[in-house]
């Protein structure tokens, strides 16, 4: 127990080293190792300690103790052709947003006896990462906006039959946003800085149904999670002209796991999920006391996203008892719909292509590899955004398209205690 635990502070310590960036607002890549199967049979896999995130009844198919720590990097281009600006008084705005995005997660298992497991992870769940230049005028719209997401999930599992598994788990999500535009009327451009954090509460539970010796179906649910950001708001040209009360809620979405993992053959095993995810609680996103020109301001965006689906089918092929391939095949509605997408996460339906494999070292250590590339559909920008106080009413319309290019490398090492 004493090794387990000193191996699990080095991991915990290496993972809040490093840079928490991600690419899009939901991030899928919590275990690196189901990258190569475009994470088809999540919730009923339970290959490794990153059963945990997305069923943390699997917990109890783990025979040993097991630690594991990964990385993804994800790197996001997002090319915008359109225009920017007030009502009839567009501009011609051609930008470029180029981001490298590291999605790091850690985990810990630790079978008490046959019927009980104890888990803490570490993950990236949610994040987004665009920038666009300053100097162009889609500055007016946006420039640099991150969402860092940081959650904290203890949790238990308990093997309540041979074949009916269930898990619960905490969630402590941590966040931090940065919001910025600039104001692109003035020579020269006068940079805009909002940024904002808070921590959050939710839960997360599921179960494992052992359909046969050879056959896993399992079904798990994620809670939604609000967080009551406060911050300040100040120009980056004059951090001394500052407002310390900016405030902003942001409500993270519950999302539903459906899997099926199976056997088919010795060599051959056919994995499948469905991820249903509530977005209709993300309407809008509405800042206080912004500084626009030294008064506090409200800056309004509609989103007005709908819940949606990711599909997901793979197939695992044993080349030998050491050496997994994998593959797999995916699609991801997006939430957005027309009339409310915006260039700082102009998101669009896409498909993806997944391939990975998993090789034992030795008995005790096994390396995952996975790649995967989305063929992203180009997505038509048609938001606005408003500011309004006292004496300012302002309006700022994006009209144009966003082609997203993005793929994803990740790197998964696993060790049984």
């Amino acid at each position: 127990m004493s090794q387990w635990l000193r191996v699990s502070y080095f991991f915990t310590g290496f993972f809040f080293a490093t840079q928490l960036w991600a690419g899009g607002f939901q991030v899928w890549e919590q275990d690196a190792s189901g990258i190569g199967d475009y994470h088809s049979g999540a919730a009923a896999e339970a290959l490794n300690a990153g059963t945990q995130f997305y069923n943390p009844a699997g917990m109890n198919h783990l025979k040993n103790g097991e630690l594991s720590a990964g990385i993804a990097y994800i790197p996001l281009i997002i090319d915008y052709t359109g225009t920017v600006g007030g009502p009839g008084a567009q501009t011609t705005a051609n930008a470029i947003s180029n981001t490298n995005n590291f999605i790091p997660n850690f985990y810990a298992i630790m079978p008490i006896d046959p019927h009980f497991a104890l888990g803490f992870g570490v993950t990236v769940p949610f994040g987004a990462s665009t920038e666009y230049p300053i100097d162009n005028p889609i500055a007016a719209a946006a420039t640099k906006t991150e969402l860092q997401a940081i959650n904290l999930n203890p949790s238990i599992a308990v093997k309540l039959t041979k074949y009916f598994s269930v898990g619960v788990g905490f969630d402590a999500l941590w966040g931090k946003a940065i919001y910025n535009s600039a104001f692109t009327i003035f020579t020269p451009t006068i940079p805009l800085q909002n940024t904002l954090q808070a921590w959050g509460y939710g839960w997360n539970a599921g179960v494992l149904f052992y359909l046969t010796p050879k056959t896993r179906l399992g079904v798990s649910y994620r809670s939604s999670i609000q967080l009551d950001g406060e911050g300040q708001s100040e120009y980056l040209d004059d951090p001394i002209v500052t407002n310390s009360h900016l405030t902003a809620t942001l409500q993270f979405p519950a999302t539903t796991i459906f899997s099926i993992y199976s056997d088919i053959t010795d060599k051959w095993a056919l994995l499948l999920s469905a991820y249903y995810t509530q977005w209709s609680v993300f309407n809008s996103l509405n800042l206080q006391n912004v500084l626009v020109l030294g008064s506090p301001t409200t800056i309004s965006v509609h989103e007005d996203y709908v819940d949606s689906w990711n599909l997901a089918g793979g197939v695992h092929y044993k080349i030998s008892k050491r050496v997994l391939l994998k593959l797999g095949l995916g699609y991801d509605q997006t939430p957005t719909q027309p009339g409310f997408r915006d260039v700082r996460l102009p998101d669009a339906p896409k498909y993806a292509l997944a391939m990975g494999v998993h090789w034992d070292v030795i008995k005790a250590l096994g390396l995952d590899v996975g790649w995967i590339y989305f063929f992203v559909k180009p997505a038509t920008i048609d938001n606005s955004q408003s500011m309004t106080d006292d004496d300012i009413r302002m309006l700022t319309q994006t009209n144009g398209t966003a082609k997203t290019e993005v793929s994803v490398i990740g790197l998964q090492i696993s060790w049984k205690i």
